[in-house]
């Protein structure tokens, strides 16, 4: 998923504009990745991961590139964006990242909702 996400936000290449192709359409870009990576998507859900992700395949004119949404990819995102800059995010799982979902937050969360009881070690924070 996320070789597609990152290839909408690219222009196409040399080749194809060459055809006078300025911009991707989800039919061209399953096309193109079935043809030259050898990942086969239908253009239905191509489709629908732009929509997901609230992507413009026609825009590809992007400042920067944020590989990860987790907190420093956030970060980053929201930085360029303040400075004016078109930010696109690619994220292949869940927005917020590893310690948002399943490790720092959510382990502290459950050390707060139940305390240890008295003379019990919890053991080192995760």
């Amino acid at each position: 998923m996320c070789e597609i996400l990152a290839a909408t936000v690219t222009p196409p290449p040399q080749s194809l504009r060459a055809q006078g192709v300025t911009n991707w359409s989800s039919r061209r870009l399953a096309d193109w990745l079935r043809r030259t990576r050898k990942i086969t998507v239908s253009d239905d859900s191509i489709s629908r991961l732009w929509r997901k992700f609230c992507l413009q395949p026609h825009r590809t004119d992007y400042d920067v590139i944020v590989f990860g949404a987790g907190a420093p990819g956030e970060h980053c995102a929201a930085a360029h964006a303040a400075r004016g800059l078109r930010v696109a995010v690619v994220e292949r799982e869940l927005v917020g990242g590893e310690c948002f979902y399943w490790a720092c937050i959510p382990s502290k969360q459950r050390r707060a909702d139940k305390p240890a009881p008295a003379g019990q070690d919890c053991g080192p924070p995760r």
